[in-house]
């Protein structure tokens, strides 16, 4: 269900995955504040600051109930950012958590990001598979809404090493962000892929 207009790439694992997506959106968006949740997988946030994320641009927000991103806290954060002049940028919401499985809402956390302009993230890395099948499509609607999407294949799909997937919808987003032509990388030609110009790993 994801946009037909995505494209990927294979990395190392999903930390690895989930900071691709993120470096992505700010070399296309520019700099800003951050939204995640205290269920988040903890590796997004030490990612986000690695990559020079000021803690002062990541907000780092309390789940609901039933270990949710909360749209309307998600709402309150963003206007309360926009009244103090700071620009969103990303919300990273989560199809599985790992603490506890749970899918965030994801269609009314579209609403928002496209409403605000904001990089809509979603890390299925571990639940992301379910929605291969019809029960998990019914969990997860509005993956398709996503600009960039994590999934890893060696959890449910059992993959026998660490590896993870990235889309991104918006096409040569990657290359624009990643892309290098040193004269020791320039041994194809012509219009093949080459994956090394799509994250920070060559191989």
């Amino acid at each position: 269900g994801l946009a037909p207009s995505c494209e990927g790439v294979l990395l190392s694992g999903g930390s690895m995955a989930n900071i691709t997506g993120a470096l992505t959106a700010r070399h296309l968006r520019g700099e800003g504040v951050i939204y995640l949740t205290d269920q988040t997988h903890a590796s997004i946030k030490r990612g986000l600051v690695a990559m020079g994320q000021s803690a002062h641009a990541i907000r780092v927000l309390q789940s609901d109930a039933h270990y949710r991103l909360s749209p309307e806290a998600l709402r309150a954060s963003i206007t309360g950012d926009l009244t103090r002049g700071l620009q969103p940028l990303m919300v990273v919401a989560t199809a599985g958590t790992t603490n506890t499985g749970a899918v965030d809402d994801l269609p009314a956390i579209a609403d928002i990001c496209a409403e605000y302009g904001i990089w809509f993230h979603v890390d299925g890395a571990y639940g992301g598979p379910a929605a291969l099948c019809e029960r998990g499509r019914a969990v997860m609607p509005g993956l398709d809404r996503a600009d960039s999407f994590v999934v890893d294949p060696h959890k449910w799909l059992f993959q026998p090493y660490d590896i993870a997937c990235l889309f991104v919808r918006e096409p040569g987003a990657l290359e624009q962000t990643f892309a290098m032509y040193p004269e020791y990388l320039a041994d194809v030609t012509g219009s093949a892929v080459d994956m090394h110009n799509r994250s920070l790993e060559l191989t």
